[in-house]
Parts: C-alpha cells; sequence; structure tokens
C-alpha cells in the first residue's frame, strides 16, 4: 500500500523538464485617442481666420486679409449709393435718346457728338469767311497733322532729353564713384528745385560731408576732454594754471566735480 502511495506521488510532482507556465498582467495600450488629443488635432487643421458666407458658400477670410475686407465693407453702402445714381442716369439717357428717335443711348451720343463738330464748323467757317466744306476738307485734315506732327516732335525732344541726361549721370558717375551715394537726394533737387545733376551732387555730398565732419569733430573733442582729464597735466589736469576765463574760471571743487564728469562719460 505505501508503495503504491508512493509511486502515486512521484507522479504527480512535475519533472525538471517540465515548464510551469507564470501568468503575467503587462499594461495594453489603448489605440483610442483621447478627446484632447483629437480636438487639437482637429483644430491643427483648420485654416485659421474669419468664417464668413459669400454667394452662399462658407470661405475662411485670413487674419491678415480681414482690414482690407472690413474697409471695402464699410465703403459698400456709398458704392451701392453711387450705383444706383449711375443707373438711374443711365435711365434718364435711355429716356431721352428714345425720345430724339434712337433705339440706343450710344446712338444718340454718337449723333450728338457729330451735332456739335458741325456746329463748331460752322462758327469757324464763319470766323474766317470761308465757305464749311473747306473747313472740313482742307482745315481739319491739316490741323490733325499739326498736331500729329507736333506729338511726335515732343516725343523726340523727350528722347533726347532721356539721352542727356543718362549720358550726364554716367560721367558723374566716372568722375564720383560715390555718385550712387547721393543719387536719391541729386533727382529730387533737380525735380523740385531744378537743379542741374551736377550741381545738386555737389550740394548733396557736400552737405553730407560737412555734417560728418562736424559730429567727428564733436566726437574728437569729448576723446581729447577724456584724455586730458585722466592725465595728470594739461588743461583739466591738476596742476592746470590759472586762468580768468573758461574752465579755469572755476573754482577748485567746480574744477574737481567737472573733472569726475568727465571720467564717468557724463559730459
Amino acid at each position: 500500500m505505501s508503495d503504491e502511495l508512493q509511486s502515486a506521488n512521484q507522479s504527480a510532482a512535475p519533472t525538471e523538464s517540465q515548464a510551469v507556465p507564470v501568468e503575467t498582467s503587462a499594461p495594453v495600450a489603448s489605440e483610442t485617442p483621447t478627446p484632447e488629443s483629437t480636438t487639437t488635432s482637429t483644430t491643427a487643421n483648420e485654416p485659421s481666420g474669419i468664417k464668413v458666407k459669400f454667394n452662399h458658400e462658407e470661405r475662411v477670410i485670413g487674419l491678415e486679409e480681414a482690414p482690407t475686407w472690413i474697409q471695402k465693407g464699410m465703403n459698400y453702402d456709398k458704392l451701392q449709393e453711387r450705383a444706383t445714381q449711375f443707373e438711374q442716369q443711365a435711365k434718364h439717357l435711355d429716356r431721352v435718346a428714345k425720345f430724339y428717335g434712337f433705339e440706343k443711348a450710344e446712338e444718340y451720343l454718337e449723333a450728338l457728338n457729330k451735332a456739335e463738330e458741325e456746329q463748331r464748323i460752322k462758327e469757324e467757317a464763319a470766323k474766317l469767311g470761308v465757305p464749311e466744306d473747306f473747313i472740313r476738307s482742307e482745315l481739319h485734315p491739316l490741323k490733325e497733322k499739326i498736331q500729329a506732327f507736333e506729338q511726335k516732335e515732343e516725343e523726340l525732344k523727350l528722347k533726347e532729353l532721356e539721352l542727356e541726361i543718362g549720358a550726364e549721370i554716367s560721367r558723374l558717375r566716372e568722375s564720383n564713384p560715390d555718385f550712387d551715394q547721393y543719387a536719391d537726394k541729386v533727382f529730387e533737387m533737380a525735380k523740385s528745385k531744378g537743379y542741374p545733376l551736377e550741381h545738386a551732387f555737389i550740394i548733396a555730398s557736400h552737405q553730407d560731408k560737412v555734417a560728418k565732419a562736424a559730429k567727428e569733430a564733436e566726437s574728437q573733442t569729448i576723446r581729447n576732454l577724456q584724455q586730458n582729464a585722466q592725465s595728470a597735466t594739461g588743461p583739466l589736469g591738476a596742476d592746470a594754471p590759472d586762468q580768468n576765463s573758461g574752465y579755469l574760471a572755476l573754482s577748485p571743487s567746480e574744477r574737481r566735480a567737472l573733472r569726475e564728469r568727465v571720467k564717468r562719460g557724463d559730459v
């Protein structure tokens, strides 16, 4: 009996080669996005701007374009009022055209222009004492030719002037390497005051050089004062001789205070 119990216990016990399963609980990552992440991604994909409806369609106007469209909207009432006035004037013009037997206002305006031209011909013929046909056939064509000639002559003069200006600019650039530095001022003086380009360049460059020289002189004076104040001798030194005016007219305490101010850079 004891032998049977022992053999049963041996068969029930696990051997070394048998693997014992171990249960582990690892956290499973959820693939479902949280409401916060969904909202963020949706907001990031939406275009920034102001939503409006135009022609029954929803559009988004960028924030940079919004002021322009707002200004146009503020002017809409005035534009609508002017459009209404133009429409009423067009209707009145159509009525006048139909009253004089024209189907369209354009036909009426064309006839009106011809009538005014005939009236000018009559007045001019009466003034010169010549037939109206002479005005139409001879004088008007001659005037047109004269006008065309004058226009062409004016164009030629402008081209010649442009060439002269270009040549003068090239000459100034060759003789003055810094011309482009003052070009804007030169052209402004030539346009507003009628100066020749060369004179305008001399004035512009001289003004600039004088301003730079004055600034440099001021800076050099300040540097000299600082150097003199830091040295043992010199006009502002401790051993400077007494004088009756300027710096040396100050009292010793005032001189010391001034030297300290110069050393600190306050002056």
